[in-house]
């Protein structure tokens, strides 16, 4: 994405022009860009012909290119057979792109699919992607090949047969060292995005287990490092979970901790048990 302010030096020149400059481009390439609404000004959509004033903002927003796909992006396939394939995701990626229509810049694990297994191409969403991780948790996700496996997963999940292990560095010391949070996770009614703990028990049955690993400490505080196995498949479950017994994910900008400018969120999706369609 780039993004800027007009100065003066860049005063009355053409939109497509200033763009062009700034990503060292084509201004075909530009006007492709403003046509196909990658490009706002103002938070509106320009015109090639628009001559800039000072204080204008630019943002302009790169789509994907094939050459990005086949390029060293590198997200590890641990097992496939027939029927499925366990990807690593790493954190940073999202699974696949959300329900706007805003153009996107960003390599997600649906085009990662796509280039991997092409006979999949278009259904992916629809039939590979059975269940998700939130864009900065990393680790095993399932994507299935066919429709057959896809149903039959699909069924695993509903019936909670799946079993799913986490590893989260939390802050603070839990006790007791085994534990279940056991309490209903609803929509936060004041900030889009975020999950809450329902007060009322209106929300959805939600059960994490945890299991604590080894405690650690630094200069500053003290941390647990968790085997954690949610019983459920909330959004945002183990997040909301941990957070609400006062012991936030390491990292987890929207539900607790970033103090310590961690890198990244620290919970990784570290094992994913379940029947075999030929079992």
């Amino acid at each position: 994405m780039l993004k800027f302010k007009i100065t003066a030096k860049d005063e009355g020149k053409r939109l497509d022009i200033v763009i062009a400059e700034h990503l060292k481009t084509s201004r075909s390439y530009v006007k492709f860009l403003i046509d196909n609404d990658y490009v706002k000004i103002n938070s509106l959509k320009g015109k090639p012909s628009y001559k800039v004033i000072v204080g204008d903002q630019i943002v302009a927003t790169i789509p994907i290119k094939q050459e990005t796909l086949e390029s060293d992006i590198n997200v590890p396939i641990i097992y496939k057979n027939k029927d499925f394939a366990i990807y690593n995701k790493p954190w940073g990626m999202s699974v696949h792109p959300n329900e706007s229509r805003k153009p996107r810049s960003e390599v997600m694990l649906t085009d990662i699919i796509n280039r991997d297994f092409p006979k999949i191409k278009d259904r992916v969403e629809r039939m590979g992607i059975v269940h998700r991780l939130d864009k900065n948790t990393s680790g095993l996700i399932i994507v299935s090949l066919n429709n057959k496996f896809s149903l039959f997963i699909k069924d695993q999940f509903k019936l909670h047969e799946i079993k799913k292990t986490y590893k989260a560095l939390v802050l603070g010391k839990i006790k007791p060292e085994k534990g279940i949070i056991d309490a209903p996770i609803v929509r936060s009614g004041s900030l889009e995005g975020r999950m809450t703990i329902s007060s009322e028990n209106e929300g959805r049955i939600a059960k994490t287990n945890y299991k604590v690993d080894k405690y650690l400490s630094d200069r500053k505080n003290k941390y647990s490092l968790l085997s954690v196995y949610p019983k459920t498949g909330r959004t945002h479950q183990i997040r909301v979970h941990l957070s609400s017994i006062g012991h936030p994910i390491v990292g987890d900008k929207l539900y607790g901790y970033d103090k310590n400018n961690a890198k990244r969120q620290l919970l990784h999706a570290e094992g994913v048990e379940f029947t075999n369609l030929e079992s």
